[in-house]
């Protein structure tokens, strides 16, 4: 295996960067008997990553979305597509990690009935602090209106159950 040396230059993309050793920040050419190359390569995008499913533990030292599991199980959507739909947000430094679960999201769940997913955004960039603080305002006022909504699909979940043992006892009669 051959190894050799690099020098690297961050560039905001404003300017133009020559292959020359002065805009690597060196004084001296290094090895001026070799042959050298240079090539650019773009930053990678900051994208959050999904970390759990709801119930499991996300491992994050930065900004946790909790938001409704959007694709199907060969093809889960990316981040983007998944925040065009109802979320909450919490931030999860000094921890390493966060159950993806309403309860630690001040006990909101912004799509009840729905299967839900948690998004790690490591680095913070996806919002700002003040914008955390507003989602979570948002959601604040809006808490008894999905705790009435979680109420009616848990009511409608028990009845449909109760359907079913009677329908299942109806037929054990017949028999």
């Amino acid at each position: 295996m051959r190894e050799w040396q690099t020098y690297e230059k961050v560039s905001d993309g404003r300017e133009w960067v020559t292959c020359a050793h002065p805009d690597f920040g060196l004084t001296e050419e290094p090895s001026p008997e070799q042959r050298k190359q240079c090539w650019c390569e773009r930053k990678p995008k900051d994208v959050p990553t999904s970390c759990a499913n709801d119930g499991g533990d996300c491992l994050c030292n930065g900004l946790v979305f909790y938001m409704k599991k959007v694709g199907t199980s060969n093809n889960w959507a990316d981040f983007y597509t998944a925040i065009r739909g109802d979320y909450t947000v919490n931030n999860a430094n000094n921890t390493a990690h966060i159950k993806c679960t309403k309860a630690n999201f001040e006990g909101v769940n912004p799509l009840p009935g729905e299967d839900k997913q948690c998004f790690c955004d490591e680095n913070q960039v996806q919002m700002s602090a003040a914008t955390v603080q507003a989602v979570k305002e948002y959601w604040r006022t809006k808490i008894e209106e999905l705790m009435i909504m979680e109420a009616k699909l848990a009511l409608e979940e028990e009845e449909r159950l109760s359907h079913s043992r009677y329908l299942e006892e109806q037929k054990l009669l017949e028999h």
